[in-house]
């Protein structure tokens, strides 16, 4: 699954409901837990999941729906870092947004997801940052269901095993905290974009 996919797939399921209505919202529902045994939400993080059942009820009209879906969740940014294009995005969902900044707001998630700015093992992190070894495992496992952490390759351990390694998948993270809520604007490896279906939705109609 695509981390940011992961990431948005709140929003996915509020924008949805909100759109389509409830009665409609329920049909998909009962259909993607038909089919797949799983929520909006869960299926919206592996995107082509949610695609199916929508095409199914929508038809042609699905590329539509999805494009304006997305556009209420995310904006396509563009910096410079190092002199370099760094590509990004702006998380506007309200919802997205605020479970990001909950997660930066916890000390030890953080700590962990600015030390996996350079892809580590959890090992690694452990003895680096001196976290509690269990509550480490507990955080770093709440990172990756939330597509905040992504598997990034292998590395040796001490004893020789071969071990994960993780990286954050927002390489840098900006909250702008108003009245009306929080906003997210972050750059994101080249790869991550590539192969989300949230970005290169709305990237394909700009």
């Amino acid at each position: 699954m695509n981390p940011l996919d992961v990431i948005v797939a709140e929003g996915v399921r509020n924008v949805l409901e909100d759109d389509l209505g409830r009665a409609s919202y329920r049909k998909i529902e009962r259909e993607v837990h038909t089919m797949y045994g799983l929520t909006v939400q869960e299926a919206a993080g592996d995107f082509a999941k949610l695609d199916l059942v929508l095409r199914k009820f929508f038809g042609r009209h699905t590329a539509n729906i999805e494009v304006r879906m997305f556009k209420k969740i995310l904006a396509p940014e563009g910096g410079r870092r190092g002199g370099r294009s760094s590509p990004g995005i702006k998380i506007k969902d309200r919802a997205v947004a605020r479970t990001i900044f909950e997660s930066y707001g916890d000390p030890a998630k953080k700590a962990i997801l600015d030390m996996m700015r350079r892809p580590r093992t959890i090992p690694d992190v452990i003895t680096e940052s001196g976290l509690p070894k269990a509550s480490t495992y507990n955080r770093i496992r709440d990172l990756l269901d939330g597509g905040l952490l992504v598997q990034a390759g292998r590395a040796e351990a001490a004893d020789g095993r071969s071990v994960n390694r993780f990286g954050a998948t927002l390489r840098k993270a900006v909250f702008d905290v108003t009245d009306s809520g929080v906003s997210v604007s972050a750059s994101l490896a080249d790869d991550i974009l590539g192969t989300s279906f949230a970005f290169n939705s709305v990237v394909r109609t700009r």
